[in-house]
Protein backbone atom coordinates (compact mmCIF):
# COMPACT_ATOMS: atom_id res chain seq x y z
CA UNK A 1 0.00 0.00 0.00
CA UNK A 2 2.85 2.44 0.75
CA UNK A 3 4.43 1.62 -2.64
CA UNK A 4 1.11 2.40 -4.30
CA UNK A 5 0.92 5.78 -2.54
CA UNK A 6 4.52 6.56 -3.49
CA UNK A 7 3.79 5.72 -7.13
CA UNK A 8 0.63 7.83 -7.18
CA UNK A 9 2.60 10.76 -5.74
CA UNK A 10 5.50 10.35 -8.19
CA UNK A 11 3.46 9.74 -11.36
CA UNK A 12 2.38 13.34 -12.07
CA UNK A 13 5.98 14.49 -11.64
CA UNK A 14 7.38 11.66 -13.74
CA UNK A 15 5.46 12.26 -16.95
CA UNK A 16 8.09 14.68 -18.25
CA UNK A 17 11.11 13.17 -16.49
CA UNK A 18 12.45 9.97 -18.05
CA UNK A 19 14.62 9.12 -15.03
CA UNK A 20 11.62 9.37 -12.71
CA UNK A 21 9.64 7.20 -15.13
CA UNK A 22 12.26 4.50 -14.75
CA UNK A 23 11.93 4.74 -10.97
CA UNK A 24 8.15 4.41 -11.31
CA UNK A 25 8.68 1.33 -13.46
CA UNK A 26 10.78 -0.31 -10.76
CA UNK A 27 8.18 0.55 -8.12
CA UNK A 28 5.36 -0.84 -10.29
CA UNK A 29 7.26 -4.08 -10.60
CA UNK A 30 7.24 -4.48 -6.83
CA UNK A 31 3.53 -3.70 -6.60
CA UNK A 32 2.73 -6.09 -9.44
CA UNK A 33 4.60 -8.95 -7.82
CA UNK A 34 2.89 -8.23 -4.50
CA UNK A 35 -0.49 -8.40 -6.25
CA UNK A 36 0.37 -11.86 -7.53
CA UNK A 37 -0.12 -13.05 -3.95
CA UNK A 38 -3.74 -11.81 -3.88
CA UNK A 39 -6.84 -13.66 -5.11
CA UNK A 40 -7.46 -13.76 -8.85
CA UNK A 41 -9.99 -10.91 -8.54
CA UNK A 42 -7.02 -8.58 -8.98
CA UNK A 43 -6.26 -9.88 -12.50
CA UNK A 44 -7.37 -6.59 -14.14
CA UNK A 45 -4.96 -4.62 -11.98
CA UNK A 46 -2.17 -7.07 -12.81
CA UNK A 47 -2.87 -6.76 -16.52
CA UNK A 48 -2.85 -2.97 -16.34
CA UNK A 49 0.37 -2.92 -14.32
CA UNK A 50 2.05 -5.33 -16.73
CA UNK A 51 1.05 -3.22 -19.74
CA UNK A 52 2.21 -0.06 -18.02
CA UNK A 53 5.52 -1.69 -17.08
CA UNK A 54 6.02 -2.70 -20.70
CA UNK A 55 5.39 0.87 -21.89
CA UNK A 56 7.85 2.25 -19.34
CA UNK A 57 10.38 -0.48 -20.16
CA UNK A 58 10.19 0.40 -23.84
CA UNK A 59 10.81 4.06 -23.03
CA UNK A 60 13.77 3.18 -20.83
CA UNK A 61 15.25 0.88 -23.48
CA UNK A 62 15.12 3.63 -26.08
CA UNK A 63 16.77 6.08 -23.67
CA UNK A 64 19.58 3.61 -23.03
CA UNK A 65 19.99 2.94 -26.74
CA UNK A 66 20.11 6.66 -27.45
CA UNK A 67 22.82 7.09 -24.84
CA UNK A 68 24.85 4.27 -26.38
CA UNK A 69 24.43 5.69 -29.88
CA UNK A 70 25.54 9.13 -28.72
CA UNK A 71 28.70 7.80 -27.10
CA UNK A 72 29.66 4.98 -29.47
CA UNK A 73 28.88 6.12 -33.01
CA UNK A 74 31.33 8.35 -34.81
CA UNK A 75 29.16 9.11 -37.85
CA UNK A 76 27.16 12.15 -36.68
CA UNK A 77 24.64 11.77 -39.51
CA UNK A 78 23.87 8.24 -38.34
CA UNK A 79 23.62 9.45 -34.72
CA UNK A 80 21.09 12.12 -35.71
CA UNK A 81 18.99 9.62 -37.66
CA UNK A 82 18.89 7.14 -34.80
CA UNK A 83 18.21 9.87 -32.23
CA UNK A 84 15.25 11.01 -34.30
CA UNK A 85 13.85 7.46 -34.47
CA UNK A 86 14.37 6.83 -30.74
CA UNK A 87 12.91 10.21 -29.81
CA UNK A 88 9.78 9.46 -31.84
CA UNK A 89 9.52 6.00 -30.23
CA UNK A 90 9.76 7.59 -26.78
CA UNK A 91 7.22 10.26 -27.68
CA UNK A 92 4.75 7.64 -28.91
CA UNK A 93 5.08 5.58 -25.74
CA UNK A 94 4.81 8.66 -23.53
CA UNK A 95 1.50 9.37 -25.26
CA UNK A 96 0.37 5.84 -24.34
CA UNK A 97 1.55 6.35 -20.77
CA UNK A 98 -0.36 9.63 -20.47
CA UNK A 99 -3.49 7.93 -21.83
CA UNK A 100 -3.16 5.29 -19.09
CA UNK A 101 -2.94 8.01 -16.47
CA UNK A 102 -5.89 9.96 -17.86
CA UNK A 103 -8.03 6.81 -18.02
CA UNK A 104 -7.20 6.02 -14.40
CA UNK A 105 -5.94 2.57 -15.41
CA UNK A 106 -2.92 2.58 -13.12
CA UNK A 107 -4.52 0.79 -10.14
Amino acid sequence: ETQKKAIEKLLPLAVDDLEKLHEVRKMLKKVRYALLLLPTSEIKALTNLKELQEILGYINDRCVWMSIVQTELVDKKEVCSLEKIFSQNISDKLTEFKAYMEAGKIF
